[in-house]
């Protein structure tokens, strides 16, 4: 049986969920790259823990509590920055 992992992402957009993204669908094409349901978020299983790219930061982990903690920082983060910033 495959692994599961579990992602999330922010952007200048905001962020991509309010709970952790369920990745259990590997690619056909390289068995390390995991999918969400729908197809449009994917965990790489060699690059856990938080990447950064010019316009993103994606967190990722096989523990969902370790994302949902990084997920609820995130939010309090952007709670404090909307208020700072009035």
């Amino acid at each position: 049986m495959d692994k599961i992992y579990y992602g999330n992402s922010i952007n200048l957009s905001g962020l991509y969920s309010k709970v952790p993204i369920k990745c259990d669908h590997v690619a056909d094409y390289d068995k390390t790259t995991y999918w969400d349901e729908s197809g449009n978020f994917e965990v790489n299983s060699n690059k856990l823990g938080t990447t950064k790219t010019d316009d993103c930061i994606t967190f990722s982990s096989e523990n969902e509590n370790d994302v949902i903690l990084w997920t609820e920082g995130v939010l309090a983060t952007m709670k404090l920055l909307k208020r700072w910033c009035k």
